[in-house]
C-alpha cells in the first residue's frame, strides 16, 4: 500500500526537491489521485495522495521508503 509522502516534498517543484541529491533518486512519473499516471519533470509538483515511480540504487530506494 503506498504511503503519503511528507509534507516537506509535497507542493514545492520536485526540481527544487534535492530528492537526486539527499536520496540518490530520480522521480520517473507521478499519479494523481483520479488521474493517469504521467511523467515527472523538474516543475511538477507533488499532491497529498499522489503516487510515484521512482529510479535508483535499491538501497537507495528501501532508504526513502523507510524500508530499511
Amino acid at each position: 500500500m503506498p504511503r503519503a509522502l511528507g509534507a516537506w516534498l509535497r507542493l514545492i517543484p520536485l526540481g527544487q526537491s534535492r530528492l537526486r541529491r539527499k536520496y540518490g533518486l530520480t522521480v520517473v512519473a507521478v499519479k494523481c489521485v483520479g488521474e493517469e499516471f504521467t511523467y515527472a519533470t523538474a516543475d511538477t509538483e507533488l499532491g497529498y495522495g499522489d503516487v510515484i515511480i521512482v529510479s535508483g540504487r535499491i538501497q537507495d530506494i528501501e532508504r526513502f521508503s523507510g524500508l530499511s
